[in-house]
């Protein structure tokens, strides 16, 4: 029987290294999955400031994927995608698009990362986080002082979903941003949807946008049961179609991937890793 493939998350990797009983846990990993770390995870393992751990970090990476792969991040694999559905829209199958990154292995097998390199991947990291967040802050301002001066009610996230996937809705506007040519022409409206229709993993990373337009722009925020994870735990979600498991170590982005789940229809587990501890350890120890 075929393993099934599981992706661990930064949050994972983070606990994971300063648990006694890290062996033990890697082992039961390696057991009974085929591990997957994007480059995504790779990159925030890099931006590590402590250079002792980020080291251990990068070491545990590698043995966890001695029977599996690090993958490219969501961003390459758009753009490969979109790049051969454009060329040939009939012939393609989003499966067939190849998501081994081979050059993360040989690198970190031959090189040590330094103190340089990390303060340069946490420095894009913040820039790219901060032009994430800005839009989101300042429509939920906005829409918060409608909320407020109308006496309106804010929608549940089911409402808010039913809403964002109509036609000229957030769905489609995120669809026509994410989805540009080489020669950075906006495609037309028939394209971006025909390649909605076939590839999920572009449709799940949408989905999991709009809960987080959602929660950052239209949910209370004194209430209970944040979905707020970061930048690239959101946009990990392009990698949901290709697990059967996805592990964090995030309430919130446990949160997050469980709805997006919900709405998108991916049959993938998403699990925590006190879950995972308590489901398959004992059985490798």
């Amino acid at each position: 029987m075929c393993r099934k493939i599981i992706i661990p998350d930064t949050s994972v990797m983070n606990h994971l290294v300063d648990d006694s009983e890290y062996e033990a846990i890697r082992a039961a990993l390696n057991a009974a999955f085929v591990v997957f770390i994007p480059e995504t995870v790779i990159g925030e393992l890099v931006a590590t400031t402590d250079g002792e751990k980020r080291s251990r970090l990068l070491n545990a990476s590698r043995a966890l994927i001695s029977n599996g792969q690090f993958i490219h991040s969501f961003a390459v694999l758009v753009k490969n995608m979109e790049r051969t559905f454009d060329a040939n829209p009939q012939q393609f199958d989003w499966r067939r698009t190849p998501i081994q990154f081979h050059e993360a292995g040989s690198y970190l097998a031959h090189n040590i990362v330094s103190d340089e390199i990390s303060e340069q991947q946490r420095l894009q990291s913040q820039t790219l986080l901060a032009d994430w967040i800005t839009p989101f802050r300042r429509m939920g301002e906005h829409l918060t002082n409608v909320i407020e001066e109308r006496g309106l009610e804010r929608p549940s996230l089911d409402e808010a979903m039913t809403g964002f996937v109509r036609d000229g809705g957030s769905f489609w506007i995120w669809a026509r941003m994410l989805y540009w040519r080489d020669d950075r022409s906006e495609a037309d409206e028939q394209t971006v949807r025909a390649f909605v229709e076939v590839c999920p993993p572009f449709r799940v990373m949408l989905t999991a946008l709009l809960i987080a337009q959602y929660d950052r722009c239209f949910r209370d925020i004194n209430l209970e049961g944040s979905l707020r994870a970061g930048r690239c735990d959101t946009l990990m979600s392009f990698f949901l179609p290709y697990c059967d498991v996805f592990l964090t170590d995030d309430i919130r982005h446990e949160a997050l991937f469980r709805e997006t789940i919900r709405f998108a229809r991916v049959p993938c587990e998403v699990m925590s890793l006190e879950k995972f501890r308590a489901s398959f350890m004992p059985s490798i120890l």
